[in-house]
């Protein structure tokens, strides 16, 4: 965005302070009365209530008048009017527009201004256990993804970790349960020293293995005792535990990787609890020296309570009487490496919102160690996803629904509304519409908002969704494929709907700002429908290939090259791939 009209807030701040004494932030606003202003100030009211027990006590309407003569002084306002009870309209010139837009088109980050100072982030998405994903893990990647990329887009230096579920009493579950089942494999031979090199059983065996174990350890107690022994055999390193969890673990992490970059997920590491293992006698030893922790029982423990908690905050167990350690010690552990290997500004844990309690526990824990004062710790919580009839997304058989088969479905659908495509064309491009539309579905609601997924409306061309989307930016594309001319200081705003279609372009940045700050992604999905609307209406109502008029089909062509560019940036941060036709 241009400079001048970039300063809007900070020209109105400085002049708070320097003309009444008032130190304030100020943001911008949509205009509620298109036709009297671009933007609106709504800061006359804060700044009344600075003032209101001092002896320049005024009215926001009094204030708003004095900053809007401001504002009139300055060039890339063409007007500014102070609106009851105090509101400003302000009216940009049309040069400032155009100078504006010409700084988004030569802008490779589309006016995204970079973050004043840029953070070390470590983001932590995905989360699967050793085994194949299903539709539960589909927000953590879809609002991860999306996150990963808005963050990297405003300059922060971001680490994605997949975080693999991989350690810990489902693991000897697992491997007791294959043990059940398959007593001759030679991994369970005390006399064998070398072992296959593929794992005895498939990733989509291994679903079953966990609830099939879990369930015979509530029936029998020996059972529980037997996988509580094996996961303590596997923690200390046993070697024969330890070559067969790799090749079970390592089969399933590769098939789940694969669906990963089916969703177009991205990670930089592909660390599990595992992982962290080596790193518990620091921790243990870290919260020793720090006073943090006390032994109860054989237990070590941390004391996470404050005492303006409302509820009951239960401690953070380190270790268990029996040697072995928890879901909270290797969470805190991977804190450690990533603090040793990152440095990390902030760590990011897009996690069910079911785990709250844990990451507070998490939080609180690690605050406890004086090395760690300033590493920030952040769960962006998210609720779940429902089927149309508002319960948990399922098969008919009443399972939860894998992942693969949830696309495949999606796809299928996108596919059957596809009738004009090219049989060569079609998988490909109903893969793409398929993704879009599950992504889309998942990032337009508020991520601490459940919601309920309708495989058929996600798929419309109609509505607020992601072929809708998708197919605004296609046609436009191929409107514009003829044309060259996209010179922006050839626009003239000659009709209401160029002018806001250039106020939708240059709030772009501020959408990716706020959905940064409040990782928030469904911000930038909502300026998406706004602009993609915006768009279509300036198609409806602007012809562009049959305009007579060199100088309005020159306007045109200019600003509509500008607006699909917009559009599309803010699709690929939202993850989307873009096909070239529909």
């Amino acid at each position: 965005m241009h400079k001048h009209i970039c300063s809007l807030t900070s020209d109105v701040a400085a002049y708070l302070a320097e003309d009444l004494g008032v130190e304030i932030s100020v943001s911008t606003m949509a205009c509620p009365l298109p036709e009297q202003g671009d933007v609106a100030l709504n800061v006359a009211f804060a700044a009344e209530k600075v003032l209101r027990t001092t002896p320049m006590r005024t009215t926001p309407m009094r204030i708003a008048e004095k900053i809007a003569s401001h504002l009139n002084a300055f060039d890339y306002v063409a007007v500014a009017t102070a609106c009851y009870p105090g509101f400003v309209n302000i009216l940009f010139s049309d040069e400032a527009l155009k100078l504006a837009l010409g700084a988004v088109q030569s802008d490779p980050n589309h006016g995204i201004a970079q973050a004043d100072s840029p953070e070390t982030i470590i983001l932590d998405f995905g989360g699967p256990n050793i085994k194949p994903m299903h539709v539960g893990h589909m927000r953590s990647l879809f609002l991860g993804e999306a996150l990963r990329r808005i963050l990297i887009s405003l300059g922060h230096r971001v680490t994605s970790d997949i975080h693999f579920g991989d350690w810990g009493m489902p693991s000897g579950i697992i491997l007791e349960e294959l043990k059940h089942r398959m007593p001759d494999l030679p991994w369970f031979d005390s006399k064998q020293s070398e072992y296959p090199e593929y794992p005895p059983i498939s990733p989509s065996e291994i679903a079953d293995l966990y609830p099939s174990g879990s369930a015979a350890c509530k029936e029998d107690l020996a059972r529980k005792m037997q996988a509580k022994e094996t996961t303590v055999r596997l923690q200390e390193g046993d070697p024969a535990l330890t070559d067969l969890w790799e090749k079970v673990s390592g089969a399933c992490k590769k098939d789940i990787l694969q669906v990963c970059e089916q969703l177009g997920a991205h990670f930089d590491l592909t660390l599990g609890e595992a992982d962290a293992h080596k790193d518990i006698p620091e921790v243990l030893e870290l919260f020793a020296a720090a006073g943090a922790s006390t032994e109860e029982e054989g237990d070590t423990i941390v004391d996470v309570r404050l005492p303006e908690d409302k509820y009951d905050v239960p401690p953070v167990f380190l270790s268990k009487e029996d040697g072995s350690t928890l879901y909270a010690t290797t969470d805190i552990a991977t804190v450690l490496a990533r603090v040793r290997d990152f440095n990390p500004d902030r760590i990011l844990y897009v996690v069910d919102e079911r785990q709250a309690l844990h990451f507070l526990q998490i939080k609180r824990a690690v605050g406890m160690i004086p090395a760690w004062d300033n590493l920030v710790i952040e769960h962006v919580g998210f609720g779940t996803v429902n089927g149309s009839d508002g319960k948990p997304f399922k098969t008919r058989d009443g399972n939860v629904m894998p992942l693969t088969s949830l696309l495949d479905v999606v796809a299928t659908t996108a596919l059957e509304r596809l009738n004009d495509t090219p049989p060569d064309d079609a998988e490909e491009l109903s893969s793409m519409i398929a993704t879009a539309a599950l992504r889309i579905a998942d990032l337009s609601t508020h991520r601490q908002s459940g919601y309920s997924l309708d495989v058929d409306k996600a798929v419309s061309f109609e509505g607020r969704t992601g072929p809708y989307l998708l197919y605004s930016v296609v046609r436009m594309r191929k409107l514009l494929d003829q044309q060259t001319d996209a010179d922006v200081s050839a626009i003239c705003f000659d009709v209401p709907i160029m002018r806001e279609l250039c106020n939708h372009i240059l709030n772009f940045g501020s959408a990716v700002h706020s959905s940064a700050a409040a990782s928030a992604p469904h911000l930038l999905v909502n300026w998406s429908f706004e602009c993609a609307a915006a768009l279509n209406r300036f198609y409806a109502t602007c012809p562009v290939s049959t305009e007579t008029d060199t100088r309005l089909k020159s306007s045109r062509i200019a600003l509509a090259s500008v607006a699909v560019q917009t559009l599309e940036h803010a699709l690929v941060l939202l993850g989307c791939q873009i096909p070239k036709k529909m």
